[in-house]
């Protein structure tokens, strides 16, 4: 309960710190789970030193290897450094109790070892680019974070919310809402005002197959879109990158998520459809699929030239140097 009254608020340099640390250690994103609590197994061989043997004990921190230069060296030297640590006390992965049952040393020694740790790094320089209050570093105000943190994530279990799935599903809404901005954005910007009827809503935007480690992510199809509207939006992405490189320069313009989507092979039949558009947005033999009810509900227009006309507007923006 000390830990708690005593800990630093939660946006803090020093919790953000010990977050990220964390979470690295963990191999944790978004879109994974934690690893699984100690089995009964891991609880039954754990050592239970005394936190005086653990944060005395300072073989493990050889010299940094000079061959260590980039950032995701430093983090893989970190972790080898700290599994090493815990393997002398019969601990052979890092994780946390998320049970949070009563009796058990684990997370006692586990917070050790990651207060240890984290110091030796922050030592070395990981968390420079943070401003850190040096009265948010004492020991008491570093468990009280990392125990906060520890309670924070189980109760994420407990509930739910950590679940992959739950996560993906969340992740994917939000790119696609990225998407559906950055083209209006941009049809805005550049566009007469009619465009308000061809980008009316988030779910005239495909779905996207994100993964945080990679640097390109693959389109999800929509069944529901005919061939012209397709190119017509993509022709929208096209000009916003434009805009972008002139503002910022190629490399930027090339990392921002509309840009690092590629073609993909895989359709979403059952996403959801964007209604109210004029007849030829949808794919023809998809909207011949259709019975009365499901056409009334749709609330398609006549076929237009708005499309055509756009396309004139954005092709004519493109070829502008």
């Amino acid at each position: 309960m000390l830990w708690w009254r005593q800990s630093s608020k939660a946006n803090a340099a020093s919790c953000r710190a010990i977050s990220t640390f964390l979470r690295a250690l963990l191999e944790y994103n978004t879109l994974k789970s934690f690893p699984p609590p100690p089995t009964v197994d891991e609880h039954t061989t754990l050592i239970q030193p005394t936190k005086e043997t653990i944060m005395s004990d300072q073989r493990v921190f050889l010299p940094e290897p000079e061959t260590v230069v980039s950032k995701e060296d430093r983090w893989a030297n970190t972790k080898a450094m700290i599994l090493a640590d815990l393997q002398k006390y019969g601990v052979t992965r890092f994780t946390f109790d998320w049970t949070l049952q009563e009796g058990y040393e684990w997370n006692r020694i586990m917070t050790t070892f990651t207060l240890k740790h984290w110091l030796h790094a922050k030592q070395q320089g990981m968390f420079s680019k943070l401003s850190i209050n040096p009265s948010h570093t004492t020991e008491v105000q570093l468990e009280g974070i990392i125990a906060r943190w520890i309670r924070g994530r189980a109760t994420e279990i407990r509930s739910g919310r950590n679940d992959p799935k739950k996560r993906r599903v969340v992740e994917n809404n939000k790119k696609k809402r990225a998407l559906f901005k950055y083209r209006r954005d941009s049809a805005k910007r550049h566009l007469d005002a009619s465009w308000t009827e061809l980008i009316t809503d988030a779910d005239c935007c495909s779905e996207t197959e994100y993964e945080p480690d990679q640097i390109r992510y693959e389109k999800i199809g929509l069944v529901w879109r005919s061939e012209q509207y397709s190119a017509f939006l993509h022709s929208i992405d096209r000009l916003s990158f434009k805009y972008k490189a002139q503002l910022h320069g190629n490399r930027l313009a090339a990392q921002r998520f509309d840009q690092c989507r590629i073609p993909g092979s895989k359709y979403n039949h059952k996403a959801a459809v964007c209604c109210g558009l004029p007849q030829n947005c949808y794919d023809p033999v998809w909207f011949n699929s259709l019975d009365i009810d499901k056409r009334a509900k749709l609330k398609a227009h006549p076929p237009s030239e708005l499309m055509n006309t756009l396309a004139t507007q954005v092709k004519k923006k493109l070829n502008e140097s």
